[in-house]
């Protein structure tokens, strides 16, 4: 097999632009890079998948309006890192890509109040609203070029908070939300947008107030997310909840890996050479 790298390149391709911004970070060989915008601040950070706590600071979202920090998603093929943020002046959302040192380039002023973003393996972005806005509480998809945004589901299980997450090995999308106070975890196929099955939860409670954001930490096989209680919490694909770390001191918007690590150290998920 080969070694797995120990120097990871976040490549950030800015719409309507030629240019590529690189960014080189130094990481442990068993490590993927999380990125995240804190909420309160909108800073973008590099954080510790373990314990969640800062690395290096990149820079603050650069929009003069910016209120608040939202969802991230780095796109599979790409690596454009697409972005949310909350403004406080006119449509209060707003959609667009980040460059290495946290400037926004706008693509489109949103309705939808988005709240959390993943990416599936063919570049498809999908999302969850809030309660604000047309498409309340309800699964939806996101056009990268124009903003534009498609229904996918509203008439989910989960009546508030919902997060969101791919799993690539097993094409796989996981939603998490709050039910009436209590939690629920459902899994389904990115074809199937209507077609979701439960995973029950257990181990430790989540807080009935818990926000987004949701990723998958693909070398460490467990979703991850913050609870309430701001511990930086752990779930398995079979639905084990654990804490594994507490408050970092400061609350995430949003969360986002590089490309995911496979077993043979081959990032793209192209077995043909194997």
């Amino acid at each position: 097999m080969s070694a797995r790298k120990t120097n990871r390149s976040f490549d950030l391709v800015l719409i309507g632009c030629l240019t590529i911004f690189s960014l080189s970070v130094a990481a442990p060989a068993s490590a993927q890079i999380l990125y995240a915008v804190l909420e309160a601040n909108a800073e973008l950070r590099i954080l510790d998948p373990s314990d969640a706590s800062t690395l290096e600071t990149l820079g603050t979202i650069d929009h003069p309006n910016v209120q608040l920090g939202r969802g991230i998603a780095l796109h599979p093929t790409t690596g454009a890192l697409y972005s949310i943020i909350q403004v406080n002046t006119g449509v209060i959302w707003r959609f667009g890509t980040l460059d290495s040192t946290a400037s926004f380039t706008e693509i489109a002023a949103l309705a939808h109040a988005i709240r959390d973003l993943a990416f599936d393996s063919t570049g498809k972005l999908w999302a969850v609203t809030g309660l604000m806005g047309p498409d309340g509480d309800s699964l939806v998809s996101i056009d990268t070029n124009t903003g534009a945004v498609t229904l996918e589901n509203g008439a989910l299980p989960t009546t508030g908070r919902n997060k969101i997450a791919y799993v690539a090995e097993t094409d796989t999308l996981y939603l998490l939300g709050d039910t009436i106070g209590q939690w629920e975890l459902y899994s389904f196929s990115p074809s199937s947008p209507m077609s979701l099955t439960q995973v029950p939860l257990s181990g430790v409670e989540l807080d009935d107030t818990s926000e987004p954001p949701m990723i998958y930490d693909s070398a460490a096989e467990v979703l991850r997310t913050l609870d309430t209680n701001s511990n930086w919490t752990a779930i398995t694909l079979s639905g084990v909840v654990t804490t594994e770390a507490p408050f970092p001191g400061y609350n995430i918007g949003g969360l986002a890996f590089d490309t995911p690590i496979f077993a043979d150290g081959f990032e793209s998920g192209d077995t043909s050479s194997w």
